[in-house]
């Protein structure tokens, strides 16, 4: 690899318990692919397809998995790019110092005994959906956001819980919906966007909806920055707070 140069990859390839001081580009071809095996540290971007979207990529994960490094991996504008925990019993761990962003893809895991650690960043900021999905487990134990107009980014794993920070700011969208179990310790903020919870994941932690913003969770509808939750505890919240759907 020529110093300066990313390493072009235009159809498969393989990296094993490697670090990477420079970028990787799956953004040339349609279809590339990049397996990591061993862990990854990179100190540099992933681009995973390419940003007008007339490419697409996949990354896949096997066994346990570590994204160590300063890094990114930079999503483009296809929403076929995807990030995939490939095999059983498997986590996958982002790194305190490592993010996941851009447009359009997904992040994935195959099996219900499959789990992401999000001890870094991911966030939707490219103006497209990002989705998080699959039979495992999802753990924010950082920051999962959005922002931007039309950035979205939606958590829908069977089995989640936040012991960090869920934030969406100026126009961004984060909807979080499982049908397992939910476990939220961490702080949930809208700063000029929305917010969508599964029903109870809201009143265990601390919640902050600052004008213009919203929040949709439960049943029944208030303006004016009082949250009443069909008859159980209220609380006072700044802007506008939408609660929708079963109550938790």
């Amino acid at each position: 690899l020529d110093a300066g140069q990313p390493l072009y990859i235009d159809s498969f390839a393989t990296l094993d318990a490697v670090t990477v001081n420079g970028d990787i580009d799956l953004a040339q071809t349609y279809g590339a692919e990049l397996n990591v095996i061993n862990g990854l540290t990179l100190n540099g971007t992933i681009r995973v397809g390419s940003t007008d979207g007339s490419t697409y990529a996949h990354v896949y994960f096997y066994d346990d998995e570590i994204l160590g490094g300063q890094g990114e991996i930079l999503l483009g504008g296809n929403s076929a790019n995807a990030l995939i925990v490939w095999t059983e019993n498997s986590t996958l761990t982002v790194g305190p110092q490592f993010t996941i962003h851009g447009n359009r893809g997904s992040l994935q895991t195959r099996y219900g005994t499959d789990t992401v650690i999000n001890q870094g960043t991911i966030t939707a900021d490219g103006g497209g959906l990002i989705n998080i999905y699959g039979a495992g487990m999802f753990q924010n134990q950082s920051t999962l956001s959005a922002t931007g107009v039309n950035s979205v980014i939606s958590e829908s794993m069977v089995n989640w819980s936040n012991s960090s920070q869920i934030n969406a700011s100026a126009n961004g969208t984060v909807v979080v919906y499982n049908t397992g179990t939910n476990t939220n310790a961490g702080s949930i903020t809208a700063t000029g966007g929305l917010i969508s919870l599964p029903p109870g994941a809201a009143t265990i932690a601390p919640l902050r909806v600052l004008a213009p913003s919203a929040l949709v969770l439960g049943t029944g509808l208030l303006v004016g920055g009082l949250w009443l939750s069909a008859g159980r505890r209220q609380r006072r919240a700044q802007g506008l707070v939408l609660l929708l759907g079963a109550d938790g």
